[in-house]
């Protein structure tokens, strides 16, 4: 079964010094855990999410100001060479450091209250 992996950084500063405890921490733990899925239905494959290098940091100048840092890994799988290869005529090709971008949902970003805050990305691309 053909697969490639795509590596994504993100980097998020963002001031959580108005909410509770408990807010507080829902945020990390969303942070920690995103909950990216396949939101592309016509790629025809596979696609899982797993995450690496996860880092929350409090500013000792700022209490309250935090940034987030995290690396995403995104492995795309498929069986059908075909039904792939047209699938990159119309979108993106497994290749392109993008790939996430096209088939992927719900990781760019993080609620804070009623606000969505979208990471700082750089789409890596393929791994080996």
């Amino acid at each position: 079964m053909p697969s490639v992996t795509h590596e994504v950084d993100q980097v998020l500063e963002v001031d959580l010094s108005q909410l509770s405890e408990e807010d507080r921490n829902a945020v990390i733990e969303c942070h920690k855990k995103p909950d990216a899925y396949k939101s592309d239905d016509s790629f025809p494959g596979e696609m899982t999410c797993r995450i690496d290098d996860c880092i929350v940091e409090e500013s000792s100048e700022s209490p309250g100001s935090f940034t987030l840092k995290r690396t995403l890994y995104f492995d795309f799988t498929w069986d059908d060479e075909d039904e792939m290869s047209e699938w990159e005529e119309d979108n993106a090709t497994t290749d392109d450091a993008t790939l996430p971008s096209y088939v992927a949902g719900d990781y760019e970003g993080i609620f804070i209250g009623d606000d969505m805050h979208d990471y700082e990305t750089d789409y890596r691309g393929v791994t080996a």
